[in-house]
């Protein structure tokens, strides 16, 4: 992503990141390095996408008001589902893309 949007693409994973914390930024950080991106405006972007999702929370909490309690009760059960749904997917995918074994294995690679 970070090859293909560069520092707006920055600004929209660390919107993520904070909104949707299975998307940690001590991934998204390394990936701008490993793609070359300047330093000077990279820390500029990123803090770009931090506040708008900060702002973006703060303004859904400050609509829901007293309604957060149902809300979050809602959420919880969210914040649980997605982080397995993501574990099952990544194991499903290790699964399915073993590499080949045994005597063949050399000569298919």
């Amino acid at each position: 992503m970070t090859d293909r949007f560069g520092l707006a693409g920055v600004a929209l994973l660390m919107l993520l990141e904070n909104v949707f914390p299975p998307v940690p930024s001590e991934l998204i950080m390394p990936l701008a390095g490993f793609a070359g991106m300047s330093f000077v405006p990279f820390p500029l972007w990123s803090t770009l996408g931090t506040v708008a999702s900060a702002a973006g929370l703060f303004a859904a909490g400050w609509l829901l008001g007293s309604a957060y309690d149902q809300v979050s009760a809602a959420l919880e059960v969210a914040t649980r589902v997605v982080p397995g749904l993501v574990v099952a997917a990544w194991l499903r995918r290790l699964v399915r893309h073993r590499p080949p074994r045994g005597p063949d294995a050399t000569r298919a690679a």
